[in-house]
């Protein structure tokens, strides 16, 4: 029989690409230190559903290194290669988000991916800070238009005219430049539009979006040329849109038209059985991020973290585990941080 270290040396001498996902038991006490590519360390009480994510996210990172290998080659020779035959993205995105079974986002997902196959517009409702955006992109990556731009832009605390500007572009001679500038719904063209902060959208520009949402077309600040979009539009708000047509501040319609796939994001605190899940993943990229070592979090401070109410959501947890990865002296972070 061989031992652990035998089989890894024999693993890397044939296979020096390879990555490993590791147990805390196995990898990280005799063998961690002597393991170049090791990508994750799972904990003591690790679950079918945590190995199979470790292992989809070491999938990624390989395939990202070949991805990166290939373009410095092409910078190298100053000669484009033959592509591969385009990557089935279709389940790709929806990974990055972690979940464990019986969690609120499996269900979220489920939906997100039956719309994600249908060309139509896309609702996320979800308290600040709750992957929305990651949701968003993961609906693109698996829907027909993946190989085509995802663009992003959050209307927040934006003036009419800076929404305006940014959305649907200038034409030539209008402000002070003398050529026509393009917004982000041109830009998105036959790709995905991922528009936050809906719920801040003043009488005129929900007026606008509800045009652009109906028929696609738009118009340029400066000219009264019509354009049409073939942009796919997800949009989200942090506060459900029917409340605010209850109260007058949010135009029915326009709520009628992007309701046909409404999605509700979970709050962590509806997540309290993907806290471990996250945290432990965020400390180990907190942890790469700022070339600290960490080899996970005690069981006593996820027991601390999952009796908090997290109104912050991922935002907070994750400036959390920062701030204890700042203070810590040990490869574990503990409660008493």
């Amino acid at each position: 029989k061989l031992g652990c270290e035998e089989i890894f040396d024999m693993i890397r001498a044939r296979w020096p690409e390879t990555l490993f996902v590791s147990t805390a038991d196995e990898g990280v006490g005799a063998l961690g230190r002597h393991i170049p590519n090791l990508e994750h360390v799972l904990s003591r009480a690790w679950t079918p559903a945590e190995l199979r994510l470790a292992a989809a996210a070491a999938c990624r990172t390989f395939s990202l290194r070949r991805e990166n290998e290939r373009l410095s080659l092409e910078m190298r020779v100053r000669a484009p290669l033959r592509r591969a035959d385009p990557v089935n993205n279709d389940g790709l995105g929806f990974e990055a988000i972690l979940r464990v079974p019986g969690s609120p986002m499996v269900a979220v997902i489920n939906s997100s991916r039956q719309y994600a196959t249908f060309d139509i517009t896309v609702l996320l409702v979800g308290e600040p800070g709750t992957e929305k955006a990651t949701l968003a992109e993961a609906i693109h990556l698996a829907s027909l238009r993946s190989e085509k731009p995802f663009l992003s832009f959050d209307c927040s605390g934006l003036s009419v005219e800076a929404i305006a500007t940014a959305l649907f572009g200038t034409a030539r001679g209008c402000g002070t430049s003398s050529a026509a500038r393009a917004g982000v719904i041109r830009k998105a063209d036959h790709g995905s539009l991922y528009l936050s902060g809906l719920e801040t959208l003043s009488p005129e520009m929900q007026l606008r979006i509800l045009r652009l949402v109906r028929d696609g077309s738009y118009e340029q600040l400066g000219s009264h040329d019509v354009h049409s979009s073939g942009a796919r539009f997800i949009f989200s708000a942090t506060e459900d849109p029917r409340q605010l047509v209850d109260r007058g501040a949010f135009r029915a319609d326009l709520y009628f038209a992007l309701s046909v796939a409404e999605l509700h994001v979970p709050s962590l605190r509806e997540r309290r059985a993907d806290l471990p899940l996250l945290a432990r993943s965020i400390a180990e990229d907190m942890g790469r991020l700022h070339s600290k070592g960490v080899r996970g979090i005690s069981e006593d401070a996820l027991c601390f973290m999952s009796g908090y109410a997290w109104p912050g959501n991922l935002r907070e947890l994750e400036n959390e585990i920062t701030r204890m990865l700042i203070h810590t002296q040990d490869p574990v972070l503990g409660a008493d941080l």
